[in-house]
Protein backbone atom coordinates (compact mmCIF):
# COMPACT_ATOMS: atom_id res chain seq x y z
CA UNK A 1 0.00 0.00 0.00
CA UNK A 2 1.45 3.34 -1.05
CA UNK A 3 1.30 6.33 1.19
CA UNK A 4 0.86 9.94 0.19
CA UNK A 5 4.54 10.46 0.90
CA UNK A 6 5.49 7.63 -1.50
CA UNK A 7 3.26 9.13 -4.20
CA UNK A 8 4.85 12.54 -3.70
CA UNK A 9 8.35 11.05 -4.03
CA UNK A 10 7.35 9.24 -7.23
CA UNK A 11 5.84 12.43 -8.73
CA UNK A 12 8.98 14.39 -7.86
CA UNK A 13 11.12 11.68 -9.48
CA UNK A 14 9.08 11.77 -12.70
CA UNK A 15 9.15 15.57 -12.84
CA UNK A 16 12.91 15.49 -12.27
CA UNK A 17 13.37 13.14 -15.24
CA UNK A 18 11.20 15.36 -17.43
CA UNK A 19 13.07 18.54 -16.47
CA UNK A 20 16.48 16.93 -17.10
CA UNK A 21 15.61 16.27 -20.75
CA UNK A 22 15.48 19.79 -22.26
CA UNK A 23 14.13 18.70 -25.66
CA UNK A 24 11.22 16.80 -24.09
CA UNK A 25 10.35 19.74 -21.88
CA UNK A 26 10.52 22.17 -24.81
CA UNK A 27 8.31 19.90 -26.93
CA UNK A 28 5.78 19.57 -24.12
CA UNK A 29 5.71 23.34 -23.62
CA UNK A 30 5.20 23.93 -27.37
CA UNK A 31 2.30 21.48 -27.41
CA UNK A 32 0.73 23.10 -24.35
CA UNK A 33 1.23 26.55 -25.86
CA UNK A 34 -0.51 25.48 -29.06
CA UNK A 35 -3.38 24.00 -27.07
CA UNK A 36 -3.64 27.19 -25.02
CA UNK A 37 -3.59 29.48 -28.07
CA UNK A 38 -6.29 27.46 -29.83
CA UNK A 39 -8.57 27.29 -26.81
CA UNK A 40 -8.15 23.52 -26.60
CA UNK A 41 -6.47 23.68 -23.19
CA UNK A 42 -9.33 25.76 -21.74
CA UNK A 43 -11.81 23.32 -23.26
CA UNK A 44 -10.11 20.36 -21.59
CA UNK A 45 -9.90 22.22 -18.28
CA UNK A 46 -13.60 23.13 -18.40
CA UNK A 47 -14.54 19.65 -19.48
CA UNK A 48 -12.68 18.03 -16.60
CA UNK A 49 -13.36 20.54 -13.83
CA UNK A 50 -16.88 21.77 -14.52
CA UNK A 51 -18.69 19.44 -16.82
CA UNK A 52 -17.54 15.95 -16.01
CA UNK A 53 -20.80 14.07 -16.38
CA UNK A 54 -22.20 11.96 -13.59
CA UNK A 55 -24.93 10.36 -15.67
CA UNK A 56 -25.55 9.33 -19.25
CA UNK A 57 -28.10 12.13 -19.71
CA UNK A 58 -25.51 14.73 -18.70
CA UNK A 59 -22.93 13.07 -20.93
CA UNK A 60 -25.33 13.20 -23.89
CA UNK A 61 -26.02 16.91 -23.26
CA UNK A 62 -22.30 17.57 -23.01
CA UNK A 63 -21.43 15.79 -26.26
CA UNK A 64 -24.27 17.53 -28.10
CA UNK A 65 -23.18 21.00 -26.98
CA UNK A 66 -21.85 23.49 -29.53
CA UNK A 67 -19.10 24.52 -27.09
CA UNK A 68 -17.67 21.01 -27.02
CA UNK A 69 -17.97 20.59 -30.78
CA UNK A 70 -16.20 23.88 -31.49
CA UNK A 71 -13.54 23.06 -28.92
CA UNK A 72 -12.94 19.65 -30.44
CA UNK A 73 -12.62 21.21 -33.89
CA UNK A 74 -10.00 23.60 -32.50
CA UNK A 75 -8.20 20.67 -30.91
CA UNK A 76 -8.23 18.78 -34.24
CA UNK A 77 -6.81 21.91 -35.90
CA UNK A 78 -3.96 22.00 -33.39
CA UNK A 79 -3.24 18.28 -33.75
CA UNK A 80 -3.28 18.55 -37.55
CA UNK A 81 -0.94 21.55 -37.42
CA UNK A 82 1.31 19.57 -35.08
CA UNK A 83 1.24 16.67 -37.53
CA UNK A 84 2.24 19.03 -40.35
CA UNK A 85 5.00 20.52 -38.21
CA UNK A 86 6.60 17.15 -37.45
CA UNK A 87 6.17 15.81 -40.98
CA UNK A 88 8.89 16.18 -43.54
CA UNK A 89 8.97 17.55 -47.07
CA UNK A 90 6.01 16.79 -49.28
CA UNK A 91 3.81 15.51 -46.44
CA UNK A 92 4.03 18.78 -44.54
CA UNK A 93 3.42 20.80 -47.70
CA UNK A 94 0.42 18.66 -48.62
CA UNK A 95 -1.15 18.96 -45.17
CA UNK A 96 -0.58 22.72 -45.08
CA UNK A 97 -1.96 23.23 -48.61
CA UNK A 98 -5.13 21.33 -47.81
CA UNK A 99 -5.55 23.08 -44.46
CA UNK A 100 -5.02 26.59 -45.84
CA UNK A 101 -7.55 25.92 -48.60
CA UNK A 102 -10.03 23.87 -46.57
CA UNK A 103 -12.70 26.60 -46.66
CA UNK A 104 -12.71 26.61 -50.46
CA UNK A 105 -12.73 22.80 -50.58
CA UNK A 106 -15.62 22.59 -48.11
CA UNK A 107 -17.56 25.33 -49.94
CA UNK A 108 -17.17 23.51 -53.27
CA UNK A 109 -18.29 20.22 -51.70
CA UNK A 110 -21.34 21.75 -50.01
CA UNK A 111 -22.28 23.68 -53.14
CA UNK A 112 -22.05 20.52 -55.23
CA UNK A 113 -24.10 18.53 -52.73
CA UNK A 114 -26.83 21.18 -52.58
CA UNK A 115 -27.02 21.67 -56.35
CA UNK A 116 -25.91 18.40 -57.94
CA UNK A 117 -25.38 18.32 -61.68
CA UNK A 118 -26.45 15.49 -63.94
CA UNK A 119 -23.51 14.36 -66.01
CA UNK A 120 -23.68 12.46 -69.24
CA UNK A 121 -20.76 10.28 -70.23
CA UNK A 122 -19.74 12.75 -72.94
CA UNK A 123 -19.86 15.68 -70.51
CA UNK A 124 -17.68 13.77 -68.02
CA UNK A 125 -15.17 13.02 -70.74
CA UNK A 126 -15.14 16.70 -71.70
CA UNK A 127 -14.49 17.69 -68.08
CA UNK A 128 -11.24 15.73 -68.12
CA UNK A 129 -9.80 18.46 -70.34
CA UNK A 130 -9.83 20.78 -67.30
CA UNK A 131 -6.23 20.64 -65.96
CA UNK A 132 -7.34 21.18 -62.32
CA UNK A 133 -9.83 18.32 -62.48
CA UNK A 134 -7.28 16.07 -64.18
CA UNK A 135 -4.68 16.94 -61.52
CA UNK A 136 -7.10 16.30 -58.66
CA UNK A 137 -8.33 13.03 -60.12
CA UNK A 138 -4.79 11.85 -60.79
CA UNK A 139 -3.81 12.75 -57.20
CA UNK A 140 -6.74 10.78 -55.79
CA UNK A 141 -6.06 7.76 -58.01
CA UNK A 142 -2.36 7.79 -57.08
CA UNK A 143 -3.29 8.00 -53.38
CA UNK A 144 -5.68 5.06 -53.79
CA UNK A 145 -2.93 3.06 -55.51
CA UNK A 146 -0.51 3.71 -52.63
CA UNK A 147 -3.23 2.89 -50.11
CA UNK A 148 -3.82 -0.41 -51.90
CA UNK A 149 -0.11 -1.27 -51.76
CA UNK A 150 0.04 -0.45 -48.05
CA UNK A 151 -3.10 -2.38 -47.15
CA UNK A 152 -1.85 -5.50 -48.94
CA UNK A 153 0.97 -5.72 -46.39
CA UNK A 154 -1.32 -5.65 -43.33
CA UNK A 155 -1.63 -8.98 -41.52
Amino acid sequence: MTTDEDKQVEIERMLGELVQDDSSMESLLRILSGLKDSGGLLLLENLISKKMPGSTIQAERLFNSNELNLGLLKLVDVLTALMAAISQGPTSGTINSILYNSDEIAEAMVSGAKKPDNYSLLRLMGMFKDPDLAAGLTAVLNALKELGKILKTVD
